[in-house]
């Protein structure tokens, strides 16, 4: 049973007086969590379920509100809680601060750099940020503190990876400090040009490793940021004109960045072959991988999605296209305990890459040593059967239920009655199944192998919500948007998409949900995007996420997700994961998920792609 905690009650106070202010958000964190809290009009605020000891209270995304005043806040880094029911009262303290300002200039050339994040901490408590400014045209920065002791960060390029340049910096009553100016290295850019056989200009997609897929001018040139890292390989890389059938892949290292590329692109060729078992037999639920040839690793296509689909047929003939030209590849075929290589001959334009007959053999497996030992078949003879059965009990039609061990793969999809059956799996052991579904995503764990008949029943994400209040909006930051509440929205049928990481193709994600807007927007459908938590600056960052919306003209409200302090207590302790409030409360399963709230505020469900319309229609009809 969790300990319901301790109480922060607290207010702004001003010359020491207490200053009305109303919309500050203020933190309280702790080094195993943080929980938040807007003031109201008085300037009031109450932190609740904080533990008893040392945390630091400090004003968070209302910095903006405060700013806007000409007034910063001086942080409480060591604010000690009472245990018990007693409550830790705290004044945060809003003053004008002094102004510590200087320039932003690239390294290399002395250029101003604009746009230049600034970001001033407590030192000591880098993750305490003070006031965040970013740089003018002319590379200048001004920042408003109270007095203290402070650490100013800027981001930089360094080596092929972002870090951080830090300059220590003392602000004290009554005097200004000298400027603090930074010289930094900027983010090289990769540039090329597209063009076919001819030389002519190409307009079509390239992307570089997992960085996201940028399109050609109508020059076919391109612009990107070179991928972070220090490459010690190449990156696989894939310029695509999908429309006329051409593409090329190519290996980019970061000696690239010094020289414009000159890629050509060809029409696309296939690979076909036929996959066996031992006996001769053939296996059409084989699982194929194409892999790239590179001279260090040996990689899988890395590029975030490949343009080919792979078409296995009963004989266990298959065919893989359109595939693009330009590097060495090869298979890698599993089936259960049994797995396969092959090298492939060169993919030429517009021809077959044959891969001959593939034979499949058990997996080897390493028992110490340099040895190397072929699994026994009479130890891979278990068998696990059953059902798969609703919220309502009913059976679930082609859900895939799956089991991985290492490189071992079982999996089977149910049929009509929503049975499956896996076999071939060890003998005698306590494996962990997946049930996958549109909707459904469940993990069973220790399922002992060799029992049959099983009934295995899984619930859709939210599901503890349906039919009741939808639980609100738990976020802690609106990014192109007024702040929006579901008390606002009634009498609209609500679409939330949570979830959201918009470097996993979230252009691709997110077209139901455009296409839901473009058809019924007007007759009272609003949508709602929700991105995932931010852990480390190394992840996204904010200025990221908005000028990813930007770029993809995505325009509905779209928000951070809040800090899992907002989580409601009735929430079970296991769901709550560090993804973020709305994603733990939500019971969210796979992403980005899509839920539906009704004109009355109701949760009514989690609809897939394919049938959101018919959701969509039904509650606008209510």
């Amino acid at each position: 049973m969790l300990e319901p905690g301790c109480t922060i009650e607290g207010r702004l106070v001003k010359d020491e007086a207490p200053f009305k202010l109303g919309g500050v958000l203020v933190w309280a964190s702790w080094p195993k969590g943080e929980a938040s809290e807007r003031t109201d009009e008085d300037g009031r605020f109450v932190l609740k379920r904080v533990p008893a000891g040392s945390c630091m209270v400090y004003v968070g995304d209302g910095r903006k509100i405060v700013r806007d005043l000409g007034l910063v806040c001086a942080p409480k880094t060591d604010v000690q809680v009472e245990p018990g029911p007693a409550t830790t009262r705290v004044n945060l303290e809003l003053t004008e601060g002094q102004i510590v300002a200087g320039h932003i200039r690239e390294t290399k050339s002395g250029k101003a750099v604009k746009d230049g994040r600034v970001e001033a901490c407590v030192l000591g408590h880098r993750d305490l940020t003070v006031s965040t400014v970013r740089s003018d045209e002319q590379g200048r920065y001004r920042l408003r503190l109270p007095p203290g002791q402070y650490e100013l960060n800027v981001r930089e390029w360094r080596g092929g990876r972002r870090t951080e340049l830090r300059r220590a910096v003392s602000v004290k009553p009554g005097s200004t400090p000298g400027e603090v100016d930074f010289e930094i290295g900027v983010r090289p850019e990769v540039r090329g040009r597209v063009v076919d056989a001819y030389g002519r200009a190409v307009q079509g997609t390239v992307s570089i490793g997992f960085i996201e897929p940028v399109k050609t001018r109508e020059d076919g040139g391109f612009a990107m940021p070179a991928p972070e890292g220090r490459q010690i390989h190449a990156e696989v890389s894939l310029a695509l004109d999908l429309e006329k059938g051409r593409g090329r892949l190519f290996p980019w290292t970061q000696h690239d960045t010094d020289r414009e590329l000159v890629i050509t692109v060809e029409e696309m060729g296939s690979i076909t072959g036929r996959v066996v078992d031992q006996d001769g037999t053939p296996t059409p639920d084989a699982d194929i991988t194409v892999r790239v040839e590179l001279p260090y690793p040996r990689a899988s296509l890395g590029i975030g999605g490949p343009p080919w689909t792979c078409d296995m047929r009963p004989d266990g003939t298959f065919t893989i296209a359109p595939v693009p030209v330009g590097m060495l590849m090869s298979l890698r075929v599993e089936r259960g305990n049994f797995e396969a290589s092959a090298d492939l001959p060169d993919v030429r334009p517009n021809r077959k890459a044959d891969a001959g007959e593939i034979v499949l053999e058990p997996v080897k497996v390493l028992h110490g040593g340099d040895q190397e030992h072929s699994v026994a078949p009479a130890h891979w003879n278990a068998v696990i059967s059953g059902r798969v059965l609703d919220e309502n009990g009913r059976p679930i039609v082609a859900a895939r239920v799956q089991h991985y061990a290492r490189s071992f793969r079982w999996r089977d999809t149910t049929d009509q009655k929503g049975r499956f059956r896996l076999t071939g799996l060890p003998a005698d052991r306590e494996v962990g199944l997946l049930v996958v579904h549109p909707g459904y995503y469940t993990q069973f764990d220790r399922i002992r192998t060799g029992q049959e008949d099983l009934d295995f029943q899984v619930f859709p994400q939210g599901y503890q919500w349906y039919g009741k209040p939808a639980p609100g909006l738990l976020v802690e930051k609106w990014l192109n948007s007024e702040p929006l509440s579901l008390e606002q929205l009634r009498g609209k049928v609500v679409l939330l998409h949570l979830g959201v990481k918009v470097r996993n193709r979230y252009a691709d994600a997110v077209g139901p949900v455009r296409g839901a807007l473009a058809k019924y927007a007007d007759e009272g459908l609003l949508a709602i995007g929700v991105h995932q938590r931010i852990h480390a600056p190394r992840e996204i960052g904010e200025e990221e996420i908005v000028a990813y919306l930007k770029r993809h003209q995505i325009t509905f409200p779209f928000a951070l997700d809040g800090p899992t302090s907002l989580v409601p207590d009735s929430v079970p302790t296991q769901q709550v994961v560090g993804n973020g409030a709305m994603y733990s409360t939500y019971g969210v399963k796979q992403t980005p998920a899509m839920f539906l709230i009704d004109k009355k505020g109701i949760l009514r469900g989690s609809p897939t792609p394919q049938d959101l319309d018919d959701w969509i229609r039904r509650l606008l009809a209510e």
